[in-house]
């Protein structure tokens, strides 16, 4: 792997929504360059166009017009099913809204992602997982049993699980008081730290302080 290769490249990508009342263009020419290694911060008040960002380089939308490339691959050539072979190997999502199967244990719900399977040794290394983000006790337990701050750690152990080198969050500590989001960060700035690519969304300026470089959004423009 060259040290220079791009974990995001953006080449003025545009994308439009259509609805009853026209067109919307969530993003209107925006060009961004993100390194591997990199942890970025997005902010921007609401319809700027983030999440669609987000979305686009987790290979979940095609841009209309422009050209989208994650970890070197040109998404715009990918057909949906390829699209979701490459999410599975290579991007870890986390979301505000936690995302859990509600009937599903801990450990069930961390093998979902990544393509992780049940075998032996995925259970396994999922179980080593979530004992080390304090999730130990809970494996049996379903998300209703949980509390706020387990449910985004569980999370975090499901995007996690496979060490993808990508992962991309919008909103991960949006419900969370400042302590379990200060421990969902922390995992983050982790993740980072051992080689991994972060992508984050966020409205709050203590996440984004955590950040090597921060993103203004704008109505569907980079701001600056």
């Amino acid at each position: 792997m060259g040290v220079n290769m791009k974990a995001i490249l953006l080449d003025n990508v545009k994308k439009v929504y259509h609805g009853r009342r026209g067109e919307v263009a969530a993003l209107d020419g925006v060009s961004l360059s993100v390194e591997r290694g990199e942890f970025v911060a997005i902010q921007g008040p609401s319809g700027s166009g983030k999440s669609t960002l987000l979305l686009l380089c987790g290979a979940m939308l095609r841009p209309t017009s422009g050209a989208v490339a994650v970890l070197e691959q040109k998404i715009g050539a990918l057909s949906s099913a390829e699209r979701a072979r490459f999410r599975a190997r290579n991007v870890g999502f986390v979301f505000q809204l936690f995302h859990l199967a509600p009937y599903l244990t801990v450990l069930e719900n961390t093998l979902l992602s990544n393509g992780a399977g049940t075998g032996r040794q995925r259970r396994a290394e999922a179980t080593a997982l979530l004992e080390r983000l304090g999730l130990g006790d809970r494996v049996r337990h379903k998300p209703a049993e949980l509390s706020a701050g387990e449910r985004q750690r569980t999370a975090m152990a499901r995007a996690l699980i496979g060490r993808p080198p990508l992962i991309l969050a919008d909103e991960p500590t949006g419900n969370l008081d400042p302590q379990n989001a200060s421990q969902i960060i922390d995992i983050l700035a982790e993740y980072h730290q051992q080689g991994g690519t972060v992508l984050l969304v966020t409205h709050q300026p203590g996440v984004s302080e955590r950040a090597q470089r921060v993103i203004r959004l704008e109505r569907g423009k980079i701001a600056g």
